[in-house]
């Protein structure tokens, strides 16, 4: 089949307002098992053998999808994680779809325009600010 969605490559989209990760779990298990395979090299017969197959395609992508959202102990997941490296090298590359505390002073302005619970922290803050220097 052409278009089999059990084959789907891995893509990472924005859809309608979300980020979506999917790949079709042929795609998965083929991963997996050429993972695998890199790890178990035969130096004497030169060949790269599995250490395993997938004989559940279906249940193993479950399996994969519970520990991709399996807490540490501070809630953290592998999907956290990932997230988490994928922010730092956007903010290592430069964007224009970020703006930092170095970017001016309209970065109060900022905080609250993406967190209206913060809004009063930050106003707070600046309040504070504005009647030290009064003093």
């Amino acid at each position: 089949m052409k278009n089999n969605p059990k084959n789907q490559s891995l893509d990472v989209s924005v859809v309608d307002g979300r980020l979506v990760i999917s790949i079709g779990i042929n795609t998965l298990v083929f991963s997996a098992i050429s993972r695998s395979m890199e790890e178990n090299y035969n130096q004497v017969t030169g060949v790269y053998t599995p250490k395993f197959i997938v004989s559940d395609p279906p249940q193993f992508s479950k399996d994969v999808a519970i520990e991709l959202c399996r807490e540490e102990e501070d809630g953290t997941t592998p999907v956290h994680k990932i997230l988490d490296a994928a922010f730092d090298k956007v903010l290592e590359s430069g964007t224009s779809s970020i703006k930092t505390p170095e970017d001016g002073r309209h970065w109060a302005a900022l905080c609250t325009a993406w967190d209206p619970e913060n809004k009063a922290k930050v106003l707070k803050a600046r309040t504070h600010k504005q009647k030290k220097k009064r003093r």
